[in-house]
């Protein structure tokens, strides 16, 4: 849903009425002689009404007019998208573990900006949805309570992602997940990548470290977002290119020593006490 802006039309009508008094005074200075200047005055005039009105609407028209922030609550993320795309917004899904909500549907009172709120067209807006089933738990028990459990909610195994390139050459790919159990020092989450097609010289799963790459730190909420890296300035990747990714669970001190291991880290498995993936991801530059 949009709205009138008032402030993009008296922006546009200053611009309008800027024009018309400028055209005015062009027409005045060409004159022959002001007994031409009072006899055209009231066309002129009229025409410079005219100019103003029409250049106005011109301008108001084509200026972007605000748009409503419209409620996702309970909305499978499908359904979210569809209704953000459609005015001209930006969906940016989010996992979330939430109670009593079904796993896919958008969790209440999560979005930001909020419902009702007047926002430019473009616009991202945020929004929770709830997790479940790409989470892999573990049985087993440290100090009486249960691992921490993590998921890899974007990419999606199988999807056609877009990559970024750095200045250098190398290949970019985001991944957002959730987590749980993860507060305190005990545990550090871990970010992999393996390439698939091309497959590396060496094949395994390469350890992302920060502070480049990696998992930065996780959300009070439990949310994480980190950055994997595929290819280097002497072998960028290529168009198409397919990797396979995982985030990990570790402890500190494995994740410490893994951290200070010198030279690339590569491990016939990510390394960890849970483990998400998706595999088979393509990624393209385009």
């Amino acid at each position: 849903m949009t709205q009138f802006d008032l402030i993009a039309f008296g922006r546009a009508f200053l611009v309008s009425l800027g024009a018309g008094l400028l055209g005015g005074a062009v027409g005045y200075f060409v004159m022959r002689d002001r007994e031409d200047w009072n006899r055209k005055r009231p066309v002129l005039l009229m025409a410079l009404g005219g100019c103003v009105l029409l250049l106005t609407v011109a301008i108001s028209a084509l200026w972007q007019y605000l748009v409503i922030v419209p409620s996702l609550d309970g909305l499978s993320q499908a359904r979210a998208e569809e209704t953000l795309v459609h005015l001209g917004l930006v969906p940016e899904a989010r996992p979330q573990y939430a109670a009593g909500v079904e796993v896919g549907r958008v969790v209440p009172k999560s979005q930001a900006p909020h419902a009702g709120q007047d926002v430019r067209p473009g616009s991202a807006v945020l929004f929770a949805v709830a997790a479940g089933g790409t989470e892999t738990t573990s049985s087993t028990e440290i100090d009486g309570g249960d691992l921490p459990t993590v998921s890899l909610f974007a990419p999606a195994a199988h999807a056609t992602v877009r990559a970024a390139r750095r200045p250098d050459g190398a290949g970019m790919v985001t991944a957002r997940g959730t987590s749980k159990g993860m507060q305190g020092e005990a545990f550090q989450l871990l970010l992999w990548l393996r390439p698939v097609a091309p497959p590396s010289d060496v094949d395994g799963w390469y350890l992302q470290r920060p502070p480049s790459n990696g998992v930065a730190g996780v959300d009070p909420d439990g949310g994480w977002q980190g950055t994997a890296q595929i290819g280097n300035a002497l072998w960028p990747p290529q168009e198409g290119a397919v990797i396979d990714l995982a985030v990990s669970v570790a402890d500190r001190e494995t994740a410490s020593l893994l951290m200070a291991e010198a030279g690339v880290v590569v491990r016939p498995q990510p390394e960890g006490v849970a483990t998400a993936r998706a595999t088979g991801v393509v990624l393209t530059f385009k």
